[in-house]
């Protein structure tokens, strides 16, 4: 899975371990949560734009 690893629970992905970082998925509710811990968003060059992962 994007050569790293994906935690689930009750068949839903919450996180992805990549080479050293851990991600987890945010939603409207709590993204405000993570990002004022210090947590940036997982984001990639597309072929046109910038892509940022929730």
């Amino acid at each position: 899975m994007f050569g790293g690893y994906g935690s689930f629970r009750e068949r839903r992905t919450f996180c992805l371990i990549a080479q050293d970082d851990l991600f987890f998925k945010v939603d409207d509710g709590n993204c405000d949560d993570y990002e004022a811990a210090g947590s940036g968003t997982l984001s990639f060059e597309g072929k046109s734009k910038l892509i940022e992962m929730s």
